[in-house]
């Protein structure tokens, strides 16, 4: 044999022996991760789309542990849910998070997206005190303007982003009218009009209305603070 020919029969060898070495097995209504020959049961349920090849094997967590996480939709729809399991030398355990939409697994963060019509969904889980737990979540309101919520320990911190994940700092009134609120939320008189610039100081929550603090520059009165409603700027 020569060696071209050799060294084709021992890749496709190669590659046959790694694509044995972990897939999905179905016996049954049970779904299996099967490891060199070794069988991890992961879930028992009937209405469930196999495909053999829709898992991935991720390493993350400190410390670095191996994880299976499977296609978990009844259509085998790849942006579909996925669940996660913990593979250890016995056996499988689910993760603790529930099933997550298209997951990635980046620096120990587990970053999470899907879409519910037209708004788009980002979730970044962050591993704190051995913890997974949902650090932010991204939501989007118009082309490239996104509203970002931080949970920081209990509290709701909203934030403003492009695409790129950039904080917006400046946007412009799009309603024709946008009456301005005090710090109470309590509408005055007063209002910019379409195509006025603000500058935004934080965002605010009143009930189910989201409200930027504004600086707005008038010719008359200089800096006017006060706060207008987000859906005036989008």
């Amino acid at each position: 044999m020569g060696l071209n020919k050799f060294y084709l029969f021992f890749l496709l060898l190669f590659t046959c022996y790694v694509s044995a070495e972990e897939i999905l097995i179905k016996e049954k209504n049970s779904i299996y991760y099967n490891e060199n020959g070794e069988n991890f049961l992961l879930f028992n349920k009937k209405d469930y789309c196999f495909d053999k090849d829709a898992f991935s094997v991720e390493y993350f967590g400190i410390p670095l542990k191996k994880y299976v996480v499977v296609n978990y939709t009844e259509d085998c729809n790849p942006s579909g849910q996925y669940r996660i399991f913990e593979i250890s030398s016995l056996k499988a355990k689910e993760f603790y998070l529930s099933p997550l939409y298209d997951p990635e697994f980046i620096n120990n963060q587990i970053i999470e997206r899907f879409k519910d019509g037209a708004i788009s969904y980002k979730r970044i889980y962050t591993l704190k005190s051995g913890s997974y737990s949902r650090q932010e979540e991204w939501k989007s309101l118009a082309p490239n303007i996104n509203i970002s919520t931080y949970f920081l320990n209990g509290y709701k911190v909203y934030v403003l982003k492009d695409d790129l994940g950039r904080e917006i700092q400046n946007l412009m009134i799009t309603s024709p009218k946008a009456f301005l609120f005090d710090r109470y939320f309590i509408q005055k008189k007063s209002y910019l009009i379409q195509g006025d610039r603000v500058k935004i100081n934080h965002i605010a929550k009143n009930k189910d209305n989201f409200f930027l603090s504004i600086d707005y520059i008038s010719k008359k009165n200089g800096v006017v603070k006060a706060y207008i409603m987000l859906s005036d700027v989008i």
